[in-house]
């Protein structure tokens, strides 16, 4: 049904979504395999936060005209933000 739409209903579509962006997210863990000469090498060592470097969410919307208004915000998007935006 959606395929044979024409442009004029493409016309009154908005499309939106939203990411997050986590900077040193522990989530996805990087292993690093040495041997015990290597344990404390520098060039075996990733320096990390201790509490993760946080995170920034950013929400968009485009439509038959192009891109719409975007938000960058901090925190979880829900119900009540959604409407703010």
């Amino acid at each position: 049904m959606v395929k044979s739409w024409p442009a004029s209903k493409w016309r009154q579509v908005l499309f939106s979504d939203e990411m997050d962006i986590e900077v040193d997210n522990r989530k996805h863990r990087i292993c690093i395999r040495r041997t015990s000469v290597e344990k404390y090498n520098q060039d075996c060592i990733i320096q990390r936060t201790k509490q993760g470097g946080g995170s920034i969410w950013i929400w968009c919307c485009m439509s038959y005209y192009g891109l719409g208004i975007h938000s960058i915000f901090d925190g979880r998007l829900n119900s009540t933000r959604y409407i703010q935006i």
